[in-house]
Protein backbone atom coordinates (compact mmCIF):
# COMPACT_ATOMS: atom_id res chain seq x y z
CA UNK A 1 0.00 0.00 0.00
CA UNK A 2 1.30 3.46 -0.82
CA UNK A 3 0.09 7.05 -0.75
CA UNK A 4 0.39 9.36 -3.74
CA UNK A 5 -0.52 12.95 -2.88
CA UNK A 6 -3.83 12.55 -1.00
CA UNK A 7 -4.88 9.12 -2.28
CA UNK A 8 -3.98 5.56 -1.32
CA UNK A 9 -3.06 2.86 -3.82
CA UNK A 10 -2.73 -0.84 -3.28
CA UNK A 11 -0.30 -3.06 -5.18
CA UNK A 12 -0.26 -6.82 -5.46
CA UNK A 13 1.08 -9.58 -7.68
CA UNK A 14 -1.07 -12.25 -9.28
CA UNK A 15 -0.40 -14.63 -12.19
CA UNK A 16 3.11 -13.19 -12.41
CA UNK A 17 1.80 -9.68 -13.03
CA UNK A 18 1.81 -6.54 -10.93
CA UNK A 19 -1.59 -4.99 -10.27
CA UNK A 20 -2.32 -1.54 -8.91
CA UNK A 21 -5.60 -0.08 -7.80
CA UNK A 22 -6.51 3.39 -6.61
CA UNK A 23 -8.69 3.35 -3.48
CA UNK A 24 -8.99 6.97 -2.35
CA UNK A 25 -8.07 9.17 0.62
CA UNK A 26 -9.23 6.68 3.30
CA UNK A 27 -6.34 4.59 4.67
CA UNK A 28 -8.66 2.09 6.41
CA UNK A 29 -10.53 1.52 3.15
CA UNK A 30 -7.24 0.84 1.40
CA UNK A 31 -6.18 -1.65 4.10
CA UNK A 32 -9.54 -3.39 3.86
CA UNK A 33 -9.34 -3.58 0.05
CA UNK A 34 -5.85 -5.06 0.23
CA UNK A 35 -6.93 -7.74 2.69
CA UNK A 36 -9.86 -8.58 0.44
CA UNK A 37 -7.52 -8.95 -2.55
CA UNK A 38 -5.13 -11.15 -0.55
CA UNK A 39 -8.04 -13.38 0.44
CA UNK A 40 -9.13 -13.72 -3.20
CA UNK A 41 -5.59 -14.67 -4.23
CA UNK A 42 -5.42 -17.26 -1.44
CA UNK A 43 -8.68 -18.77 -2.66
CA UNK A 44 -7.43 -19.02 -6.22
CA UNK A 45 -9.60 -16.25 -7.64
CA UNK A 46 -6.76 -14.31 -9.30
CA UNK A 47 -8.17 -15.11 -12.74
CA UNK A 48 -11.04 -12.74 -11.98
CA UNK A 49 -8.77 -9.70 -11.73
CA UNK A 50 -8.99 -7.23 -14.58
CA UNK A 51 -5.74 -5.41 -15.24
CA UNK A 52 -6.91 -1.95 -16.30
CA UNK A 53 -4.85 0.59 -14.42
CA UNK A 54 -5.77 4.24 -13.88
CA UNK A 55 -3.77 6.51 -16.17
CA UNK A 56 -2.41 8.57 -13.25
CA UNK A 57 -0.89 5.40 -11.75
CA UNK A 58 0.85 4.69 -15.04
CA UNK A 59 2.22 8.24 -15.20
CA UNK A 60 3.47 7.93 -11.61
CA UNK A 61 5.30 4.71 -12.48
CA UNK A 62 6.90 6.39 -15.49
CA UNK A 63 8.13 9.27 -13.33
CA UNK A 64 9.84 6.80 -11.03
CA UNK A 65 11.27 4.89 -14.00
CA UNK A 66 13.03 7.90 -15.59
CA UNK A 67 14.58 9.34 -12.43
CA UNK A 68 18.01 7.78 -12.94
CA UNK A 69 17.86 7.10 -16.68
CA UNK A 70 17.84 10.58 -18.23
CA UNK A 71 19.42 13.98 -17.82
CA UNK A 72 17.60 16.56 -15.66
CA UNK A 73 16.66 18.50 -18.81
CA UNK A 74 15.03 15.45 -20.43
CA UNK A 75 13.25 14.52 -17.20
CA UNK A 76 11.88 18.05 -17.00
CA UNK A 77 10.52 17.70 -20.54
CA UNK A 78 8.78 14.44 -19.69
CA UNK A 79 7.29 15.98 -16.54
CA UNK A 80 6.08 19.01 -18.50
CA UNK A 81 4.36 16.80 -21.08
CA UNK A 82 2.69 14.66 -18.41
CA UNK A 83 1.51 17.75 -16.50
CA UNK A 84 0.08 19.34 -19.64
CA UNK A 85 -1.61 16.13 -20.79
CA UNK A 86 -2.96 15.51 -17.27
CA UNK A 87 -4.46 19.02 -17.20
CA UNK A 88 -6.03 18.36 -20.60
CA UNK A 89 -7.61 15.10 -19.45
CA UNK A 90 -9.01 16.69 -16.29
CA UNK A 91 -10.43 19.63 -18.22
CA UNK A 92 -11.50 18.14 -21.56
CA UNK A 93 -11.86 14.39 -20.88
CA UNK A 94 -12.98 14.10 -17.21
CA UNK A 95 -14.78 10.79 -17.79
CA UNK A 96 -11.56 9.01 -18.75
CA UNK A 97 -10.11 7.35 -15.66
CA UNK A 98 -8.44 4.24 -17.07
CA UNK A 99 -5.35 4.12 -19.23
CA UNK A 100 -7.21 1.99 -21.76
CA UNK A 101 -9.61 4.90 -22.25
CA UNK A 102 -6.86 6.97 -23.86
CA UNK A 103 -7.43 5.86 -27.44
CA UNK A 104 -5.84 7.14 -30.68
CA UNK A 105 -8.92 9.36 -31.08
CA UNK A 106 -8.20 11.01 -27.71
CA UNK A 107 -4.57 11.60 -28.69
CA UNK A 108 -5.72 13.07 -32.02
CA UNK A 109 -8.05 15.44 -30.17
CA UNK A 110 -5.19 16.43 -27.88
CA UNK A 111 -2.97 17.16 -30.86
CA UNK A 112 -5.47 19.60 -32.34
CA UNK A 113 -6.16 21.04 -28.90
CA UNK A 114 -2.47 22.00 -28.68
CA UNK A 115 -2.59 23.38 -32.20
CA UNK A 116 -5.46 25.78 -31.50
CA UNK A 117 -4.88 26.65 -27.83
CA UNK A 118 -2.31 29.38 -27.03
CA UNK A 119 0.21 28.75 -24.27
CA UNK A 120 1.38 31.81 -22.32
CA UNK A 121 -0.26 33.96 -24.96
CA UNK A 122 1.60 32.31 -27.84
CA UNK A 123 0.61 29.72 -30.41
CA UNK A 124 2.46 26.44 -29.83
CA UNK A 125 4.81 25.71 -32.71
CA UNK A 126 4.36 22.54 -34.71
CA UNK A 127 7.81 21.11 -33.90
CA UNK A 128 6.96 21.45 -30.19
CA UNK A 129 3.68 19.59 -30.69
CA UNK A 130 5.46 16.83 -32.59
CA UNK A 131 8.04 16.54 -29.81
CA UNK A 132 5.18 16.29 -27.30
CA UNK A 133 3.72 13.38 -29.27
CA UNK A 134 7.13 11.66 -29.33
CA UNK A 135 7.51 11.96 -25.55
CA UNK A 136 3.97 10.68 -25.03
CA UNK A 137 4.90 7.73 -27.21
CA UNK A 138 7.68 6.83 -24.78
CA UNK A 139 5.31 7.15 -21.83
CA UNK A 140 2.75 4.80 -23.32
CA UNK A 141 5.44 2.41 -24.52
CA UNK A 142 6.62 2.01 -20.95
CA UNK A 143 3.03 1.24 -19.94
CA UNK A 144 3.14 -1.61 -22.46
CA UNK A 145 6.31 -3.01 -20.90
CA UNK A 146 4.51 -3.03 -17.55
CA UNK A 147 1.58 -4.89 -19.11
CA UNK A 148 -0.85 -2.00 -18.62
CA UNK A 149 -1.57 -1.72 -22.35
CA UNK A 150 -1.44 -3.92 -25.43
CA UNK A 151 -1.17 -1.09 -27.97
CA UNK A 152 0.43 2.35 -28.02
CA UNK A 153 -2.25 4.88 -29.06
CA UNK A 154 0.32 7.44 -30.24
CA UNK A 155 1.60 5.08 -32.95
CA UNK A 156 -1.61 5.68 -34.91
CA UNK A 157 -1.23 9.46 -34.96
CA UNK A 158 0.41 11.42 -37.76
CA UNK A 159 2.82 14.19 -36.93
CA UNK A 160 2.00 17.72 -38.00
CA UNK A 161 3.71 18.79 -41.22
CA UNK A 162 6.50 21.30 -40.66
CA UNK A 163 7.66 24.01 -43.04
CA UNK A 164 11.09 23.46 -44.52
CA UNK A 165 13.80 25.76 -43.20
CA UNK A 166 15.28 28.12 -45.79
CA UNK A 167 18.93 28.66 -45.02
CA UNK A 168 20.37 31.94 -46.30
CA UNK A 169 23.75 31.54 -47.94
CA UNK A 170 25.25 34.68 -49.48
CA UNK A 171 27.69 34.32 -52.37
CA UNK A 172 31.34 34.81 -51.51
CA UNK A 173 33.51 37.39 -53.31
CA UNK A 174 35.13 34.67 -55.42
CA UNK A 175 31.72 33.25 -56.40
CA UNK A 176 30.46 36.72 -57.35
CA UNK A 177 33.47 37.31 -59.59
CA UNK A 178 32.96 33.92 -61.23
CA UNK A 179 29.35 34.85 -62.02
CA UNK A 180 30.37 38.22 -63.49
CA UNK A 181 32.96 36.59 -65.75
CA UNK A 182 30.52 34.02 -67.09
CA UNK A 183 27.77 36.37 -68.34
CA UNK A 184 27.46 38.56 -71.47
CA UNK A 185 28.81 42.11 -71.19
CA UNK A 186 25.40 43.74 -71.76
CA UNK A 187 24.06 42.03 -68.60
CA UNK A 188 27.06 42.63 -66.37
CA UNK A 189 25.80 45.87 -64.81
CA UNK A 190 22.43 44.29 -64.01
CA UNK A 191 23.98 41.18 -62.49
CA UNK A 192 26.50 43.25 -60.53
CA UNK A 193 23.62 45.27 -59.05
CA UNK A 194 21.82 42.04 -58.08
CA UNK A 195 24.97 40.69 -56.46
CA UNK A 196 25.40 43.84 -54.42
CA UNK A 197 21.88 43.46 -53.02
CA UNK A 198 22.96 40.21 -51.34
CA UNK A 199 21.62 37.58 -53.74
CA UNK A 200 21.60 34.04 -52.41
CA UNK A 201 23.13 30.94 -54.02
CA UNK A 202 19.79 29.44 -55.09
CA UNK A 203 18.63 32.75 -56.55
Amino acid sequence: MRKVKDEYFIEFFARGLKYQKKIGPDRKAAEKALKCIEAQIAQGEAALFVRDVDWDISFYDFREFIQDKHTPKTIKRYHSVMENFTAYLHREQPLIQKLSGITPFVIEQYKFYLLKTPYNGRVIKRPVINLTLLLLRDIFQYAITLGYLNDNPTLHIRFLPQKSIVRVSILTEEESQAVLKSIPLNLSFLVEFMLLTGIREKE
